[in-house]
């Protein structure tokens, strides 16, 4: 199975959560890492992308260090955890 790329991913993420993952900014900053670590060799899966989206970028989205925290638990490489 070929690995997902920054646009395949842009549109899992605007067809499930009805978010538009702009150009630049903290989200597009997070897919491009999500990519980056998927061709490294990580075992993530896009499931933790769409949580990590719903639960850091959402509407009752915690910040500063309570945010930080979350997206590291969240995005932590499966075969490590």
């Amino acid at each position: 199975m070929p690995l997902p790329t920054v646009s395949m991913l842009r549109d899992v993420v605007r067809s499930w959560l009805k978010v538009e993952v702009q150009d630049q900014g903290p989200l597009s900053d997070l897919v491009d890492d999500f990519v980056q670590r998927l061709q490294a060799g990580e075992s993530i899966a896009i499931d933790q992308l769409l949580n990590t989206v719903d639960l850091v970028f959402g509407k009752e989205a915690p910040g500063g260090a309570q945010r930080d925290r979350l997206l590291e638990m969240l995005m932590r490489d499966l075969s490590r955890a």
